[in-house]
């Protein structure tokens, strides 16, 4: 007989569903003296949601083919309890939690919206997997095309730090994240593939929602201490570049500069407060940034970038790493 706690690598599971996308499973069995015992089988939700013909329909088995509602079975799916939770894709708003049947018109409590919606809902207590569902016909598409478009998006909001996107895409992503799973959004995937947008998400969002940010890899394909440092002192630079322009008409130049570097220097401290293994990664930034030395030599904010001054912060960051795969039991 053997058993081992489930608690324990609750991270470790929730890293590897994050690595392999929002349909990804997760197989786990236990070895005793060379035998297996059965699998357990973990995914991001419990059954599968389809739209048809404008009315949600929830609890179907992941493997099964959809069949047809007959009478009966709508009129018993609209008596099960279920929550739904709707977010506009254009404007990011959102409806719910709305008390429903596992049989849903969503023309009924959406109305006639012309844009898509995120349908995140939960049937008795089981997640279902997200939908997406538009009153108008949309064309198809596939999860790798899509992904892509939103690589782009991001590489050129990355290149436009002032972009009014930034905030609209941010606001979509919490609130999804609110609706149960930010990992559902093909937009959050993206952000895999272009590093250097979400490290400038973690810096510019308000404070209170850093944390959402630096989660994020429970949630999309990312390891924050495996991103590269070059993609830091991009992130870095251009989020001071954004403060000093939006500073500009209120303060002369110089005081423009120092107030700037006194924004930078706070939002680095509070990353750092909850993730102290990137202290290695936001020196060389500060440092490829040519910022280190100009924010530094303000007494002012040395107590905010304390835990940068660590020795050779190049040849930390395998350290680091280790640190942060520390939280993970079964990494070396």
């Amino acid at each position: 007989m053997g058993e081992v706690s489930l608690a324990s690598n609750v991270p470790l599971i929730q890293a590897m569903l994050a690595q392999g996308g929002p349909d990804a499973q997760v197989d786990l069995s236990l070895v005793v003296s060379g035998l297996e015992s059965p699998r357990l089988e973990i995914r991001r939700y419990h059954n599968l949601a389809v739209v048809d013909e404008g009315t949600l329909r929830m609890g179907l088995e992941r493997d099964a083919p959809v069949v047809p509602e007959t009478a009966l079975t709508s009129q018993l799916n609209r008596a099960r309890q279920a929550i739904l939770h709707a977010t506009n894709l254009s404007s990011a708003d959102r409806v719910g939690p709305i008390e429903t049947g596992a049989s849903v018109d969503l023309e009924e409590y959406l109305g006639e919206s012309e844009e898509p919606w995120l349908i995140q809902s939960c049937l008795e207590g089981q997640v279902q997997r997200a939908v997406v569902w538009s009153p108008h016909t949309v064309p198809q598409t596939s999860r790798e095309d899509r992904i892509e478009a939103y690589v782009e998006q991001w590489r050129q909001l990355a290149a436009a730090p002032d972009d009014p996107e930034w905030d609209r895409s941010w606001r979509l992503i919490s609130v999804a994240r609110q609706g149960g799973d930010a990992g559902v959004l093909d937009r959050v995937q993206a952000l895999a593939k272009v590093p250097v947008a979400v490290i400038s998400l973690a810096l510019r969002v308000p404070l209170k929602e850093l944390g959402e940010v630096l989660a994020m890899e429970s949630e999309s394909p990312i390891f924050w201490p495996t991103l590269v440092v070059s993609d830091f002192a991009k992130a870095v630079k251009a989020e001071h570049a954004r403060q000093v322009q939006k500073l500009a008409p209120y303060f002369d130049s110089a005081e423009t500069e120092t107030e700037a570097d006194g924004q930078l220097a706070r939002r680095i401290g509070d990353i750092l407060t909850l993730r102290s293994e990137l202290a290695g990664h936001l020196c060389r930034a500060l440092v490829d940034s040519a910022l280190f030395n100009k924010i530094m030599c303000k007494r002012d904010f040395q107590e905010n970038l304390k835990r940068c001054l660590i020795p050779a912060p190049a040849d930390s960051l395998a350290e680091a790493a280790q640190e942060a795969a520390k939280r993970f039991d079964r990494l070396p």
